[in-house]
C-alpha cells in the first residue's frame, strides 16, 4: 500500500487528488481518504512497477501542492431540509425518459428565450476539430477513440475463420476521431472564421467519458445526455450572459425545492502542466457548478456555467465586427441525466416531476 499525508490539504483539494490518482496507472486497484490519519491510501493490483508508481503519484501530489489550502467559494446556498424518495427507475425504462425528453424541451425553451440558434451536431469529433481545442491533450483519460476493420479482404476473411470474439488490434485501423465528450467544440467549428457581434447557440444529445468504474453510480456514466447552451460575443456580453443564466437556473432549482449550491469550480485537468489551469480557473471564476445534493449527502454537479475568455475563440479565428479582437465565448452545460436522476430521488413518481416541470414552464411563458 501507498500512503499519503495530506493533512495540510482542503477537502476539495483531497478530492481532486483520489480521483486523479487513479489515471496515473491501470496498476491502481483503490484509493480511499482516512479522515483519522489524514491520509490517501493507494492499494495496487500487484507489486509489480510500485516504484514507478509511486513516484508518479509523488510527481501529481507535487502538481497540486501549489492550491492544496485553497477552498471553492459557494456562492448560492439552498440548505434546505427534504425528503428524498429515493427512486431510481432505470435509465432505459419509459418513465425516465419521458422526464428527460420533458426536462430538456424545458431547457431548451430557456435556451431560445435567450435567441439561441438550434443545431443538431454529430456524434463525433473529426481530427480537424480537435487540434484546434486539444480535448485529447488536456483530458486524454477521458476519451472514446474510434477505429475501423482494415479494408482488406485477406485481413476480414482470416478474423472471420479465427474464431476470435473482437479483431486483434493488427486487424483495425484507429481513425483520427473520437466520440464527443460534450457539444460545444461543434458550435465553435461552425462558427469558425466569425466575424460579428455576437452569436447563441443550443443543441442536446449524448455525450461520451471514460469514466473509472469506481466513480460510476446514479449520476455518473460513461454515456449520457447534455443539454448545451454555447455562447460568443464580447467579454462583457458573455460573462452578463452566463450570469443571468446562474440567477434564473438557480431561481428554478429553488422553486423546485432542490437542495445544495453553487461553487466555483475546476476542470478535471490530467497533465501536470495543466493542473496550473485548474488554480487560473479558481481564482478568475472561470468555472461556476450548480451542486445538487444527494440523499447520501454527496454533492453532485448537475449544471455548469463557463466563461473561457478568448481561448477557443483564438483557436477557432471568431473575431467581432471589424477583425480588431477575438471575441470572448462560455457555455452552459446540462446534465440531464443527472438532474432526471436527482428529480427522481427526490419526488419519486414521474406525474409529481412533469407537474414540477410544467409549472416551472407556464411560468417561463408568462402563465403564472
Amino acid at each position: 500500500m501507498i500512503q499519503i499525508d495530506v493533512s495540510d490539504y482542503s477537502k476539495e483539494t483531497i478530492e481532486t487528488l483520489t480521483q486523479q490518482i487513479y489515471y496515473v496507472s491501470s496498476q491502481i486497484q483503490s484509493v480511499k481518504y482516512d479522515s483519522n490519519t489524514s491520509t490517501v491510501n493507494i492499494i495496487l493490483k500487484s507489486k509489480y512497477d510500485k516504484d514507478i508508481v509511486e513516484n508518479q503519484i509523488n510527481n501529481l501530489v507535487k502538481s497540486l501542492s501549489h492550491n492544496k489550502n485553497y477552498l471553492k467559494l459557494k456562492t448560492h446556498v439552498n440548505d434546505i431540509t427534504v425528503n428524498y424518495e429515493k427512486t431510481y427507475p432505470s435509465r432505459h425504462k419509459e418513465d425516465y425518459n419521458e422526464v428527460l425528453v420533458i426536462l430538456d424541451s424545458f431547457f431548451h425553451e430557456i435556451a431560445e428565450k435567450y435567441g439561441a440558434k438550434i443545431r443538431e451536431f454529430p456524434i463525433t469529433l473529426d481530427f480537424n476539430n480537435l487540434i484546434k481545442n486539444k480535448y485529447h491533450f488536456h483530458f486524454p483519460q477521458h476519451i472514446y477513440s474510434l477505429s475501423t476493420f482494415k479494408r482488406d479482404k485477406k485481413v476480414i476473411e482470416t478474423f472471420k475463420k479465427s474464431g476470435l470474439d473482437f479483431p486483434d488490434n493488427e486487424d483495425l485501423e484507429q481513425e483520427k476521431s473520437i466520440l464527443r465528450p460534450c457539444l460545444c467544440y461543434h458550435a465553435y467549428q461552425e462558427l469558425e472564421n466569425f466575424v460579428g457581434s455576437h452569436a447563441i447557440y443550443t443543441s442536446s444529445g449524448k455525450c461520451f467519458r471514460n469514466e473509472v468504474p469506481t466513480f460510476l453510480n446514479h449520476f455518473r456514466h460513461n454515456e449520457f445526455f447534455m443539454r448545451e447552451i454555447i455562447f460568443v460575443g464580447s467579454s462583457e456580453f458573455t460573462q452578463q450572459l452566463r450570469n443571468e443564466m446562474i440567477e434564473e437556473i438557480w431561481g428554478i432549482f429553488c422553486e423546485i425545492g432542490m437542495p445544495g449550491c453553487i461553487k466555483n469550480a475546476e476542470d478535471p485537468f490530467f497533465l501536470n502542466d495543466d493542473i496550473l489551469k485548474q488554480h487560473y480557473q479558481l481564482l478568475t471564476n472561470a468555472k461556476f457548478e450548480l451542486l445538487y445534493v444527494s440523499s447520501t449527502g454527496v454533492e453532485v454537479a448537475i449544471t455548469s456555467f463557463n466563461y473561457l475568455e478568448d481561448y477557443l475563440c483564438r483557436q477557432y479565428n471568431i473575431y467581432n465586427n471589424g477583425k480588431e479582437e477575438f471575441l470572448h465565448s462560455g457555455c452552459i452545460a446540462f446534465g440531464l441525466d443527472r438532474w432526471v436522476t436527482a428529480l427522481f430521488e427526490l419526488f419519486g413518481e414521474k406525474k409529481n416531476i412533469v407537474d414540477i416541470i410544467n409549472k416551472q414552464r407556464r411560468k417561463l411563458h408568462g402563465h403564472i
